[in-house]
């Protein structure tokens, strides 16, 4: 017996450090998603302790809890497996991350429902939630309110949308509304038996509520709205109407505070919907629509998204099958067009009918405390339809599954079979946490190294040879590695190494479409003098970054090439009809004439700009040219 509140105390504890401390770990990084961010390698580490502590559970207890949702969602795991094995699967070394997350999601699962928790466990559980959302949400304000200019966190005082330690204002507005939701949940249960507990779930849902609009995030605001009367028929039946009305009314004053600030401030106000724009969405959904007609039974295989984007993306623009760009997209901002495009049919099958099962499993509690499921996890489901959400915070999904494991364990019956095989469950309870942690610090270590050289001016190869575990920052890792390879070549005069440079960069175009890698290959081509592939792949590097659109790779070849290269662009520019003109074109235009230290011809390019497309071009529209002009007035 004392094993067993050993083992429940024990996840309790490493739940509540990885709720309180572990996932609002801060170190500086270059960004990016996944184990690329440190505090996701901190929240991995206690993950995986979770899992290690349900192992040993097993062993300790010789028996294996389960019931119908898990081995349903077991097989579904299983089957989203199998494109990883088709024949298109070149690139599937880089869909084992999202696999591996999965397939540990699925483990924290089982790991959950092998521990004998109370009741009171569970609430201790949800405060722990509600006291995560509450630091971040106080983390949120007070990088809106209280940073100041070179602050050590390096957050951007003039930015209009708090990230918290997300790094990304959505993910911050959907983890907070855990708060919220985890309050609600609580109340159904009656379990706030103090003031204390009241008032904490009070300030955390009128902060929460306060920070969803100061993210900015148009899914967030519309899923605090959706919530809401999802929530209310199983509250209204359950809870103690004081606690629901604090609850409700917290919420409320929430939503009003976030907008007093604005009132008082002369500051332009935030945009309460901002983010990537509805136009790029379409795109994005457009495109891989498009790709998956082309491809639906086996998709175009596992890890090549972003290689096939781009140039569809070109293609059907240029077939006027789609009028519009988007680029850098590794991922389409939808969880279900990603799978698709990928795996082809059956992983859309897969996630499709585990949606489905779920639903009708949440329905066999009556239609009140269904909704009231539903609502908990909505937020995050809406969200990985919009974005990706679960790749940029490792957090998320792991509440995500704790949350969905404790819908399985009050719909399904749980079935309990003995399991005498002793040892193997716990040598993997050990293992498993003790192979990840090392995994993890080496990675953070990783990550400070690559940071280190990046913002030394990638000239001091030094930190890249220290980097012990290279696999959280891969492809940005080898990027640096093999373009510092690049500069000594040329330099050198190493035609053996350009021939290197040219095979690796080959594979990497294949599966990830960037200007700078269009640059780097253009640059290893000139100085073998291959000049007529040089050319061919410039033209083509024309056709996926046009020039009137944002990213534009004339403007950042002849930017990279010096101030010769400009010089032609400038020239290229003004040759222009008034037809062919477009916003972005000026703002190329100007940027390059900033960076050509010609500042007058620069604001007269803007005076006709403003005077061609008044409502797309202002000052803030070319950011470099700012520091430069004075308004009067």
């Amino acid at each position: 017996m004392s094993a067993k509140l050993t083992l429940e105390r024990c996840f309790i504890y490493v739940f509540a450090a990885m709720m309180l401390v572990g996932m609002h770990y801060f170190q500086h990084n270059q960004g990016g998603t996944g184990l690329a961010l440190p505090f996701n390698l901190v929240v991995w580490m206690f993950a995986s302790m979770l899992i290690g502590i349900g192992l040993i559970k097993v062993s300790t207890a010789e028996q294996l809890r389960y019931n119908q949702p898990l081995i349903v969602l077991l097989a579904g795991v299983g089957l989203l497996w199998i494109p990883l094995f088709y024949p298109n699967a070149e690139f599937g070394e880089f869909a084992l991350d999202r696999l591996i997350g999965l397939s540990a999601g699925l483990l924290l699962i089982f790991a959950f429902m092998q521990l004998e928790l109370t009741r009171k466990d569970w609430h201790l559980m949800l405060f722990l939630i509600v006291a995560g959302a509450l630091i971040e949400s106080a983390y949120a304000l007070t990088q809106m309110y209280l940073l100041t200019e070179g602050n050590w966190v390096g957050f951007n005082v003039n930015s209009t949308r708090a990230a918290g330690i997300f790094q990304q204002p959505n993910v911050l507005g959907t983890f907070v509304l855990f708060g919220p939701l985890a309050s609600a949940w609580l109340i159904s249960e009656k379990a706030i038996t103090t003031k204390t507990q009241l008032t904490l779930v009070a300030v955390t849902s009128f902060l929460a509520a306060w920070v969803c609009f100061l993210s900015g995030s148009r899914t967030t605001t519309l899923s605090l709205f959706l919530i809401l009367p999802l929530l209310a028929p199983y509250l209204y039946k359950t809870s103690r109407k004081k606690e629901l009305r604090v609850w409700l009314c917290s919420i409320a004053l929430g939503v009003v505070a976030s907008s007093i600030p604005e009132m008082l401030s002369e500051s332009v106000a935030r945009d309460a919907i901002g983010g990537v724009t509805t136009a790029y969405r379409i795109t994005m959904l457009e495109v891989s629509w498009e790709l998956f007609k082309q491809q639906p039974l086996l998709g175009w295989g596992y890890g090549g998204y972003d290689g096939v984007y781009h140039e569809a993306q070109a293609l059907l623009n240029q077939q006027s099958i789609i009028d519009g760009y988007h680029f850098n997209v590794a991922h389409p901002h939808n969880e279900l067009a990603y799978w698709a495009v990928e795996g082809g049919i059956l992983p859309i099958l897969v996630l499709l009918t585990l949606a489905g099962y779920c639903l009708k499993l949440w329905l066999t509690k009556g239609w009140q405390k269904g909704l009231f499921y539903f609502a908990i996890l909505l937020p995050s489901l809406l969200h990985s339809m919009t974005e990706l959400p679960f790749y940029h915070s490792s957090i998320l999904w792991f509440l995500f599954c704790i949350v969905l494991a404790k819908t399985f364990m009050e719909t399904g019956k749980i079935t309990v079979i003995g399991f005498p095989a002793k040892f193997a469950p716990k040598i993997f309870g050990v293992l498993i946490p003790l192979f990840t942690v090392i995994f993890m610090v080496s990675g953070l270590q990783s990550i400070k190294l690559n940071k280190d050289y990046e913002r030394t001016g990638s000239v001091d190869v030094i930190y890249l040879e220290k980097v012990s575990n290279p696999l959280p920052i891969q492809t940005r890792y080898e990027f640096n590695a093999m373009v510092f390879r690049l500069k000594a070549a040329i330099g050198l005069g190493l035609p053996e190494e350009l021939h290197g440079y040219l095979a690796w960069s080959e594979k990497l175009m294949r599966r990830q479409t960037r200007t700078e890698q269009f640059y780097n290959h253009h640059l290893a081509l000139t100085a073998l003098n291959r000049n007529d592939e040089a050319d061919a792949l410039y033209q083509h590097a024309l056709k996926i970054y046009p020039d009137n659109q944002r990213v534009s790779y004339r403007y950042i070849h002849a930017y990279n090439y010096g101030e010769e290269a400009l010089e032609e662009y400038v020239k290229w520019n003004n040759s222009l009809s008034a037809d062919e003109l477009s916003p972005e074109l000026f703002v190329h235009k100007i940027n390059a004439l900033v960076q050509l230290d010609k500042i007058k011809l620069a604001v007269d390019a803007l005076i006709a700009g403003q005077t061609q497309f008044p409502q797309e071009l202002n000052l803030n529209s070319v950011p470099r040219l700012k520091p430069y002009v004075r308004i009067e007035g």
